[in-house]
């Protein structure tokens, strides 16, 4: 299923590129030499992957689709509800398996949840999925709200945006009206300022005169074929 988001872009070239680029920063100031970053996405993307790669490079093993840890082979997935919706849960840790299996009353299933072998692995997955799908996914949203678990709702965009942690946490900001998304970054002495709220349609089909050498009569034929959209 898509990610819904450039995780090659974002995952692997911006934010490397970030990271590389403060270490330069740093190095100049304490050497005074400054050096060229060459940032490639398809580098940064694949180093994503170094659980998998390790266990290649390093055992010459082979993986695919849910033969992982984290893709979908253990416990470490999605569960559907009654009502098709979804949960996931991301706890590897013991004491998180733990509260897991006390939440959904099935303790006995902690000696499962615990064992390093596949097939029971396996088996904790396959009482999991039974569980969840056996209510909806409101009684696990409210079940799951105050227990410390790695277990959360998977939300849809309009549920985000409304959630109370996006809003407490400010990541919803409003600029002359338009709501847009905030600054995942919070600075202590310099928090982030919002000035900009995008442009009007058409605010800047002067520059196609002024720098594209395009007419008034051609502007104005651009704007009847509704090239620019409809502006009001």
């Amino acid at each position: 299923m898509p990610a819904g988001i450039q995780i090659a872009d974002v995952a692997g070239g911006s934010m490397h590129l970030v990271a590389g680029l403060l270490a330069a920063v740093i190095q100049r100031l304490e050497t005074g030499i400054g050096q060229h970053i060459d940032i490639s996405i398809t580098d940064a993307a694949f180093s994503l992957n170094v659980f998998a790669a390790s266990n290649y490079l390093g055992a010459a093993a082979k993986t695919g689709p849910e033969q992982e840890l984290l893709n979908g082979q253990q416990f470490y997935d999605y569960y559907q509800t009654n009502d098709e919706r979804y949960f996931s849960v991301g706890g590897l840790e013991p004491q998180f398996k733990k509260t897991l299996c006390e939440a959904i009353g099935q303790p006995a299933l902690v000696e499962l949840a615990l064992s390093p072998k596949l097939e029971n692995q396996q088996a904790f997955k396959s009482q999991l999925t039974d569980i969840f799908k056996s209510q909806n996914f409101a009684y696990w949203k409210k079940l799951f709200r105050s227990i410390d678990a790695c277990v959360e709702p998977v939300l849809t965009m309009d549920e985000a945006c409304q959630h109370e942690q996006i809003n407490s946490r400010e990541m919803i900001v409003e600029v002359d009206g338009i709501k847009q998304v905030g600054c995942a970054i919070k600075m202590s002495d310099s928090p982030a300022k919002y000035h900009f709220k995008g442009c009007n349609l058409g605010e800047h089909n002067q520059i196609l005169q002024q720098e594209f050498g395009f007419s008034e009569q051609q502007i104005n034929q651009l704007k009847a074929d509704g090239v620019f959209g409809k502006q009001s």
